[in-house]
């Protein structure tokens, strides 16, 4: 869901990406607690300052697949240079 609000703050407090905000909204009857994932500030002259939060529920913050394994080592080559003893 994206929202646009007024401001680019709510009581002093500015809004941020990678946060939780409480959201009661009586259209969509979404009332909880999401996970905002991006801010859009944006000034324009006949709205003045606006915020676009684009919010997701909690918890579905990792990938469909689960962790991503770490790469495996390799060990450098243990050869001495040609010629060399």
């Amino acid at each position: 869901m994206t929202y646009e609000v007024d401001d680019w703050h709510q009581n002093g407090t500015w809004w941020e990406s990678d946060q939780l905000v409480d959201v009661v909204d009586e259209i969509n009857g979404i009332s909880q607690t999401l996970y905002i994932s991006a801010v859009n500030a944006v000034t324009a002259k006949d709205k003045g300052d606006t915020c676009r939060l684009t919010c997701r529920l909690p918890g579905l913050l990792s990938a469909a697949w689960g962790e991503i394994p770490s790469p495996r080592s390799f060990a450098a080559a243990t050869k001495p240079p040609v010629g060399s003893k």
